[in-house]
């Protein structure tokens, strides 16, 4: 029977050994981050080696008698720092006794979606919530880095998440909306009656290239073999 084990799942005590980790990376060596921490050396090795266990890999690579975080290393201090910084934010949330009133949705919203919709959400979670809706628009790379940073809770979006857009984000879709084209009813009087191969030759007002519209038109308009004329983005 082998009882060894090259890797083991992490547990609640590599914890400890975490906070020792990030030690470690910012003083660059085991003699730093042992007088910041006030523990022994031996101490420490034997944490960081319990980590590296857990985690399946080796997190340092030695140069010149100090310790530099390697690939795996790098992505292990980032994983490391959001941990701590969501306990942090738990601690600050809980001292504050935000959570004793009533609940406060923050979201985020695409600057692109019409604020009809923005309102039509916010009835909704007032109405089956009773608490309050901080509503914050913007890019929707701009979203996504209030999202992982937990600035906002949700983020209402056109599209779901790319794979650019990192691990740990989940997504669902809550409507489905239709696609109108608006024209001046002078130009565009006649269009309903061929649509839509009437649309060929028009003039146009396109979402820009980042919005996930705007390849749905576009596939729509070359299913239907039809060519406008793009004269702005928005």
């Amino acid at each position: 029977m082998d009882n060894e084990q090259t890797s083991a799942n992490f547990s609640s005590h590599d914890y400890v050994a975490l906070s020792y980790f990030r030690a470690i990376a910012s003083r660059g060596s085991l003699v730093g981050a042992a007088k910041d921490l006030h523990v022994g050396e031996a101490a420490l090795s034997i944490q960081l080696k319990r980590l590296e266990c857990a985690l399946g890999n080796k997190l340092f690579e030695r140069r010149n008698r100090r310790l530099f975080l390697n690939k795996m290393g790098h992505v292990a201090a980032d994983y490391a720092n959001a941990i701590f910084r969501l306990g942090d934010e738990l601690a600050e949330l809980l001292r504050s006794g935000a959570l004793q009133g009533s609940p406060t949705l923050k979201v985020g919203v695409l600057d692109s979606i019409g604020d009809h919709f923005i309102v039509d959400l916010i009835e909704f979670i007032h109405r089956y919530t009773g608490g309050r809706v901080l509503v914050t628009q913007g890019t929707r790379t701009a979203m996504i880095e209030e999202l992982r940073r937990h600035r906002v809770d949700v983020f209402l979006n056109d599209q779901a998440p790319l794979q650019q857009d990192g691990i740990g984000l989940f997504a669902k879709r809550i409507a489905r909306l239709p696609v109108i084209i608006c024209g001046e009813a002078t130009s565009s009087g006649n269009l309903p009656r061929t649509f839509p191969k009437s649309l060929g030759g028009q003039r146009f007002i396109m979402p820009d290239a980042a919005s996930a519209l705007r390849p749905e038109i576009e596939r729509f308009f070359k299913l239907h073999r039809i060519e406008v004329s793009v004269v702005a983005e928005i």
